[in-house]
Formats: C-alpha cells, sequence, structure tokens
C-alpha cells in the first residue's frame, strides 16, 4: 500500500465517522447526546426535536 491509499482510507473513514455521528443527532437527538456522555435535562429545548 502507498501512503497515498492510506492516507485516502483513513480519510474516509473519519468522513464516514463524523457522517454517522451527524445522521445519529439529527435522527434522535437526545438519543445521539446520552450515546456521546451529553445529558441533558428532561425539559432541555435545545436537544429536542422541531415539530
Amino acid at each position: 500500500m502507498t501512503r497515498r491509499n492510506i492516507t485516502r482510507g483513513l480519510s474516509l473513514l473519519l468522513g464516514l465517522g463524523m457522517v454517522f455521528i451527524g445522521t445519529r443527532f439529527l435522527l434522535a437527538p437526545r438519543l445521539g447526546a446520552e450515546g456521546y456522555g451529553v445529558f441533558a435535562p428532561r425539559r432541555c429545548t435545545v436537544l429536542l426535536p422541531l415539530r
């Protein structure tokens, strides 16, 4: 493997991880936040989905 292939592979892995985390927060903000150790109060309006 060349250095360029390794760099591209790591960039792809990092990008996919960022997309996964972003999608998780968009679909279920409270669960997404709690999964990463951010605990919000029950009546927090910032993490509630828009209606």
